[in-house]
């Protein structure tokens, strides 16, 4: 049985403090869960054989998932990297940022149409190279 901390407020009733109630909570449970990585695509646009597998380790190293990965439509024939972010899907437009800081390159590009499994989509231009 957990106690939450209250105090008394006006009336006679009792208020609960979110802050107290936060603290009781790790306390009893341990700090809360790290946040879920953020699900990503990557799509070889025939940068060099393998790149993808860079990308993807890149990516997973700075707090991502590869969920999905593959060659793009367009391969071999992608002259830059693009990094899609989707309209309508909350933090797709951060987590698009943080994958172009991370990657050190990459134009994004927000899409209307959603995807359903990831937040952003990676398409590896001609542009990237293993170094950078």
């Amino acid at each position: 049985v957990m106690r939450l901390p209250a105090r008394p407020g006006s009336g006679g009733a009792w208020r609960t403090d979110p802050t107290l109630i936060r603290a009781s909570i790790v306390r009893a449970l341990g700090p809360e869960a790290p946040p879920e990585p953020v699900p990503v695509q990557v799509l070889d646009g025939g940068a060099a054989p393998g790149i993808g597998a860079v990308v993807g380790a890149r990516l997973v190293s700075a707090g991502f998932r590869v969920a999905l990965a593959g060659n793009a439509a367009a391969f071999p024939r992608v002259a830059r990297t693009t990094i899609v972010a989707y309209r309508g899907v909350r933090g797709s437009l951060a987590a698009a940022r943080r994958v172009r800081a991370r990657l050190g390159l990459g134009r994004i590009r927000v899409s209307a149409e959603r995807q359903g499994i990831v937040e952003v989509t990676v398409v590896i231009g001609k542009d990237f190279q293993r170094g950078s």
